[in-house]
């Protein structure tokens, strides 16, 4: 771990679900507002500094966060080699069919194409059975926060993006606001010194809202108001 080390933890842009509030969609894709909220942070004065800086980029292996990564740092991944890992243990919480990652073939299919340095490689069989360490219980979440707290700080780079989910971001962040707007990002710094500490926590020392996207169907940003 770098004592210079700075987190840039981004909820993902808005996807079906969070619309329809469908849960039993399987691993759902952005809406097309989602499509363009992630591109709005390619341009986002506050996040030059992390598209110019970022080392590595760690996501959830679900749909919605591997397109708002992509939406909004595809173009760093082409222009520099960037290592671009999909850690399981960042996925949502529920176990519901909406926090569940797809099959891993489709997903490989569908993104390994799109990034020098994209991973799929620590997604092993059970990543998405949502059983054991990704069981929906208190004491599994609880175990899998600290997990990615420590795997987050045992990493070299000293800026890292990390594309996640509410749920679980409130679980890595139990003292901060439990509200997170879509793309919403807050930049943080470890409490504890102690790789093993379980409950070292992070110190949030900046937050980026999103700036607000727009489309032409106002039928469309009716529905999408407050998400």
């Amino acid at each position: 771990m770098s004592s210079e080390q700075r987190i840039w933890l981004i909820r993902h842009a808005q996807g079906f679900h969070n619309v329809a509030e469908d849960y039993s969609l399987l691993d759902p894709a952005l809406t097309p507002l989602g499509i363009k909220q992630a591109s709005i942070l390619r341009t986002e004065p506050r996040m030059q500094e992390l598209r110019s800086s970022v080392q590595v980029i760690v996501s959830s292996p679900l749909r919605r966060t591997l397109q708002t990564a992509l939406g909004s740092l595809e173009d760093v991944l082409q222009e520099r080699a960037i290592p671009f890992e999909i850690i399981p243990e960042f996925q949502e919480c529920n176990d519901l069919p909406c926090d569940t990652p797809d099959d891993l073939n489709k997903l490989r299919g569908e993104f390994e194409h799109r990034g020098n340095g994209l991973s799929f490689e620590h997604c092993k069989p059970g990543f998405n059975s949502k059983r054991g360490a990704f069981a929906a219980s208190q004491e599994a979440l609880d175990a899998r926060a600290a997990w990615a707290r420590r795997y987050l700080r045992s990493l070299d780079q000293e800026t890292v993006a990390v594309f996640c989910h509410a749920d679980f971001l409130r679980h890595m962040l139990p003292n901060d606001s439990p509200q997170w707007e879509n793309t919403e990002c807050r930049i943080v710094r470890y409490t504890g010194a102690a790789l093993t500490d379980n409950e070292a926590h992070f110190t949030v020392v900046d937050t980026i809202k999103p700036t607000p996207a727009k489309l032409q169907d106002t039928d469309e940003r009716a529905k999408t108001s407050g998400q």
